[in-house]
């Protein structure tokens, strides 16, 4: 009996495989959240590390510093990540584009920064003192720079639909990040940032290897602005629509931290981390759907690969959250008590708010695949209007009314994509495809 069953359940696991590997959108996808899954677990274990080394007041800083980095990367990438991704696979001069897109966004990234550094005091009043200090302003140029040039990485090796090299390099940056907050302990917040900034360098550096040797070798690397430039209107709906599109996940802690404190701002940013890592499942979804239909013109399979990536994407994402919710006390408790007494009831609202994140994050796709760039853009806009304003309102009142303000804002969106969804005909059943 115990054989049969040993025989059934080897059976059911090479079914499933199969069934993965067939298919290049749920392959690369599952891979995508793998590395996210491994990032996200390291990431947990970093902040553990950090909250129990530095003092809450020390980690409410650096996650405020870490999200204003984020912010000012969503500016300086250009929209180029999605630009390269939609585009890179049919170029005949992959290499030139390449570099030319590339170019740019370090060009950017240095422009920002330094225009970041100079409004911080404005901005986040409470970081002000990054300004007076040359090594913070140092790891603000490098926080900008490395978001912005990783994303754009990814997105290069997702047009090839090489996920298995992002996932390498979540696996390779993964030792430095656990090792290097007991070496900088006497740093305090600087330690922390100076941390999170090494693991992109080690990560961009494996990125841009494997992207020119393995993935673009004998193609001509002089960097092309006509590359570039001929997908400008793409380019620029897609900057407006990330700049946008950003804001709630950037403004919302820098938000707590304006209104409630450092310490209430490190409570609200770790249930935030753990929510993030379901909302990596819709991203990482969405990515593998736009670099599905890129491979070919036509779209006459853009609505299968649509219905095949909600398909896959909810079957992840209900059990994810069902495991956050349940395991949640237990996962913010080893922060410490008063992470779980504080963060539980975000993370749960959070958790629930994913639901909806995810079809924002879907249609958000769909606009892309059929270059709707003036669409995108406003949804976008609409997005972080609803969620930034309901979370503006709501965080003077608490912590859990902060998340509550997050669900809220982001159910206006789903609800309009909702509509977008019915008035294309995605519901409509049509047939499977797979792709190799």
């Amino acid at each position: 009996m115990a054989e049969r069953r040993h025989r059934s359940l080897k059976t059911d696991l090479t079914r499933f495989y199969d069934r993965l590997t067939a298919d290049s959108l749920r392959r690369n996808s599952t891979i995508l959240v793998v590395s996210q899954a491994v990032n996200a677990g390291v990431a947990f274990l970093f902040w553990i590390i950090c909250a129990r080394l530095f003092s809450a007041h020390d980690v409410g800083l650096a996650a405020s510093f870490i999200s204003y980095g984020v912010l000012v990367a969503t500016f300086t990438n250009l929209g180029l990540p999605n630009t390269i991704l939609r585009f890179l696979p049919t170029s005949s001069r992959r290499g030139r584009l390449f570099t030319g897109a590339l170019t740019l966004v370090v060009c950017a990234s240095i422009a920002g920064a330094t225009l970041a550094l100079l409004l911080v005091g404005r901005v986040v009043p409470r970081l002000e003192f990054v300004a007076g200090s040359p090594l913070l302003a140092t790891l603000l140029f490098m926080l900008v720079a490395g978001i912005a040039v990783s994303a754009y990485l990814d997105g290069t090796l997702m047009a090839f639909r090489k996920g298995q090299y992002i996932l390498g390099k979540a696996i390779i940056i993964s030792l430095p990040r656990l090792l290097l907050p007991f070496l900088l302990l006497p740093l305090a917040t600087a330690g922390i940032l100076i941390t999170y900034v090494v693991v992109f360098c080690f990560g961009i550096a494996y990125n841009v290897y494997v992207v020119i040797v393995r993935l673009l070798p004998g193609e001509s690397l002089a960097p092309s602005m006509s590359e570039v430039l001929r997908h400008r209107a793409f380019a620029a709906g897609n900057y407006l629509g990330g700049v946008f599109g950003v804001l709630p996940s950037t403004l919302v802690p820098l938000i707590v931290l304006s209104k409630l404190g450092a310490v209430a701002a490190a409570y609200f940013y770790m249930p935030m981390q753990i929510a993030a890592f379901l909302s990596i499942i819709a991203a990482s979804t969405s990515q593998a759907m736009i670099s599905e239909t890129s491979q070919q013109s036509d779209g006459r399979y853009d609505v299968a690969h649509f219905q095949n990536a909600i398909r896959h994407l909810y079957g992840m994402l209900v059990p994810a959250i069902g495991l956050a919710i349940v395991l949640g006390w237990p996962v913010l408790y080893i922060y410490g008590p008063l992470y779980a007494r504080h963060g539980y009831a975000c993370l749960v609202i959070l958790s629930v708010a994913s639901l909806l994140v995810a079809l924002n994050w879907l249609g958000d796709a769909w606009l892309n695949v059929k270059r709707r760039v003036l669409a995108y853009f406003a949804m976008n806009a609409v997005n972080a209007v609803c969620v930034v304003g309901c979370v503006l309102l709501s965080a003077g009142h608490g912590l859990t009314t902060a998340a509550a303000g997050w669900l809220v804002g982001q159910a206006i969106s789903a609800v309009i994509y909702v509509s977008v969804f019915a008035r294309s005909h995605l519901f409509a059943r049509t047939s499977r495809v797979g792709s190799g």
